[in-house]
């Protein structure tokens, strides 16, 4: 990931943690491939892969529907509180 791209994706994950309310879904985080929480460059994801940073408590997944999608870390749970997805899937 260039470091343009990696800037832009750390203001989205700030600007969106504002977001979170109680109502949010809720993801079970298991099952996925994290990455680390960077990607260098020619590095990508495919479906099913993710990206966690466990010191600010973020996931950044690329479902196997084709959304990619960012969620808090729910400690109690071990799953995930939604953010925000890229809704790009086609149903």
């Amino acid at each position: 990931m260039n470091k343009k791209l990696g800037q832009i994706l750390a203001i989205a994950i700030v600007s969106l943690v504002g977001v979170l309310s109680a109502d949010a879904q809720q993801m079970n985080l298991e099952g996925f491939v994290y990455k680390g929480n960077t990607l260098k460059q020619g590095e990508s994801l495919t479906q099913g892969e993710g990206l966690m940073s466990s010191a600010n408590g973020f996931v950044a997944i690329l479902q196997q529907d084709g959304n990619f999608c960012l969620y808090k870390i729910v400690k109690k749970t071990g799953g995930g509180q939604y953010i925000h997805c890229t809704d790009t899937a086609s149903d």
